[in-house]
């Protein structure tokens, strides 16, 4: 019996050049998954691989932008939710954090003011289909959630730019596809942000202006699969 797969190529200028960047196609091998070896060779046409960089890491950008300061939030009482292992609690809002390798991020038990919102919320699946009639192209219909595992696929967050202000992390603790412990480090974000006024009225018979913040509750997750992010906020 045969697990055939039908990787596609790509071409790299160095060790670190973007994996994405220069496709090889109109040829495709075909391997054995159980034994690891190239079954045949597919060769459907003659197309010239495009040499042109695309690479977007810093260490290969020559010059940044020079006209953004730094941007820092502080709440010196630290946030207004609080949490009690993955149990959360935000103004009249409680959620439980959770999380499956297929899925990623579920969140459980949504409530508002004591009322039910939902018990179960979490991504069904994510399907893409290319729709490419080319000979090479036409098997390419990813089921990102199922196929690949979007929980086993998210990130690590890191303060700065994958979250901003005071945060809270949740780790996702899992089986890898073999059975053994997979645990990601940082894999969900929570933190409040600001933005901007709610509501404003000004009594001009008194001049006495009223204003009100409006704040949110994000609660974030990322997974890289292959050349796509998915962002969960």
């Amino acid at each position: 019996t045969h697990r055939l797969a039908r990787p596609l190529c790509f071409v790299r200028s160095d060790p670190t050049d973007n994996g994405y960047t220069h496709p090889i196609e109109g040829l495709r091998p075909v391997v054995d998954l159980n034994t690891m070896e190239v079954i045949r060779i597919e060769i459907y046409n003659h197309y010239p691989i495009p040499y042109v960089n695309f690479n977007y890491t810093s260490d290969r950008i020559k010059k940044f932008r020079d006209d953004i300061r730094p941007f820092e939030i502080i709440q010196p009482e630290g946030p207004s939710f609080q949490t009690d292992g993955n149990q959360v609690s935000w103004q009249k809002w409680s959620f439980i954090v959770g999380f499956t390798m297929r899925e990623g991020l579920v969140l459980h038990n949504l409530t508002y003011d004591n009322r039910s919102i939902f018990y179960r919320g979490a991504l069904s699946e994510m399907v893409v289909p290319y729709g490419d009639p080319a000979e090479q192209q036409a098997r390419k219909n990813a089921f990102d959630c199922g196929e690949y595992g979007l929980g086993c696929s998210t990130n690590s967050l890191e303060l700065g730019c994958d979250c901003l202000g005071c945060i809270k992390y949740f780790d996702a603790n899992m089986c890898s596809s073999r059975g053994d412990l997979l645990v990601i480090k940082n894999a969900i974000c929570l933190h409040e942000e600001d933005v901007g006024i709610l509501w404003k009225h000004t009594d001009r018979r008194l001049n006495n202006p009223e204003v009100r913040r409006s704040r949110r509750l994000v609660i974030s997750s990322i997974a890289t699969i292959e050349n796509y992010e998915y962002g969960f906020f």
